[in-house]
């Protein structure tokens, strides 16, 4: 293959020019219309400003947006890069302002945020791309009317600094559970039965460190020598699956990276969530610890049943009655041939628990979240 004789990448801090072998480096310039337009624009009374400093955790966004509209504030976001359709199922009416991290870093440095209620970063850790704390990216962290609030993503730093809220309480810490706030709210969204062609989701990064694709693949060729094959496997995410055998490859439909949008339809299209988390590989083990995967968000939004590993559906407060459960890697293939013989009227009991269980999370993060704003009630007002 022809090598380019010039390129142009877009890194975080700078433009990397290659020409004809040579790297040059030159450093983003604040884009003035963008800041201008920001600094400029109208704050209403009693709003809250959700700000995102990396190009992940976006998916958490729309949930939080609703908790605190439903708590009674105005909301506005300041998200890194493109927001890629992530609020294209709530309403029109939302202020979303997509910057570059250089514009973004110099609105944190010098705008009076002094109009807005509160400030939430949506992320205390930032990837660039190692993992370090906001306070070594943004020196002077801005303060609006009340103290800030910051979503830790890595339970394991939890207990360095005040006014943290969760995603979900791996293991069930005593002294965790009233920082649990979970957003697995996307807006406007159908709830869908189960198809004809049993649908299995993955979604995420196609990496070892996330998801076991090689124990999707043994259990896969199972079902085909088996002779089942009233399936399908759609995968959504950064990376690829590895040498997939021929004879299994027309089960597989490989979307690769797409917008959130695109992604919430194939989420309605699907039946099951494939978790593939896996005890024995190291990397996972941060699930049952200090971490959380978004897909537990989507699973309790979209009302997907899951497929998935004892331990961690123990952790994550999972049961037969919501998700097909496994002990052993080698039984994941009977689990999905369970999920792709069940009925009609059986799917829709199992997707009727698991609306409890997240109705059950949602009401725990909105008494959390009204806790920790001192508010003396909720007062649910909208629905978006």
């Amino acid at each position: 293959m022809r090598k380019k004789i010039f390129s142009v990448t877009y890194e975080r801090k700078h433009v990397l020019l290659r020409l004809c072998g040579l790297k040059i480096r030159r450093k983003y310039g604040v884009n003035k219309n963008a800041v201008k337009n920001f600094i400029q624009h109208e704050i209403a009374e009693n709003t809250v400003l959700l700000i995102e400093l990396n190009e992940c955790h976006k998916e958490t966004l729309p949930g939080y947006y609703k908790y605190f509209r439903d708590l009674g504030f105005n909301v506005e976001f300041l998200v890194c890069g493109d927001s890629d359709g992530v609020f294209s199922r709530l309403n029109d009416d939302i202020k979303v302002w997509e910057m570059h991290f250089a514009d973004l870093r110099y609105i944190l440095k010098t705008f009076d945020f002094s109009k807005y209620k509160r400030i939430v970063f949506n992320s205390r850790i930032i990837y660039t791309p190692k993992e370090v704390d906001l306070k070594r990216v943004i020196r002077h962290i801005p303060e609006a009317q009340e103290p800030n609030i910051y979503v830790q993503h890595h339970i394991d730093k939890m207990f360095k600094y005040p006014n943290y809220i969760i995603l979900a309480n791996p293991g069930k810490v005593a002294e965790q559970d009233k920082l649990v706030v979970n957003p697995h709210y996307f807006g406007r969204i159908n709830i869908t039965p189960k198809n004809e062609i049993t649908n299995f989701i993955s979604v995420g990064e196609l990496s070892k460190k996330r998801r076991n694709t090689a124990l999707l693949l043994d259990a896969v060729s199972k079902l085909i020598a088996n002779g089942v094959e009233d399936f399908k496997i759609t995968v959504v995410g950064h990376g690829n699956i590895a040498d997939i055998p021929e004879n299994i490859k027309p089960f597989f439909d490989i979307k690769g990276h797409v917008s959130y949008d695109s992604m919430y339809d194939l989420i309605e299209r699907a039946d099951y969530f494939l978790m593939l988390l896996d005890p024995e590989i190291e990397a996972h083990k941060r699930y049952l610890k200090g971490g959380t995967s978004g897909s537990f968000q989507l699973v309790y939004g979209f009302l997907k049943p899951c497929i998935i590993n004892q331990i961690f559906a123990e952790t994550y407060g999972l049961s037969k009655d919501d998700s097909f459960i496994y002990r052993e890697n080698t039984e994941l293939c009977k689990a999905m041939n369970d999920a792709i013989n069940l009925d009609s009227d059986a799917y829709s009991r199992m997707q009727n628990n698991l609306e409890c269980k997240a109705d059950g999370i949602q009401e725990i993060s909105y008494n959390n979240l009204r806790s920790m704003l001192s508010l003396k009630e909720v007062n649910k007002h909208i629905s978006v």
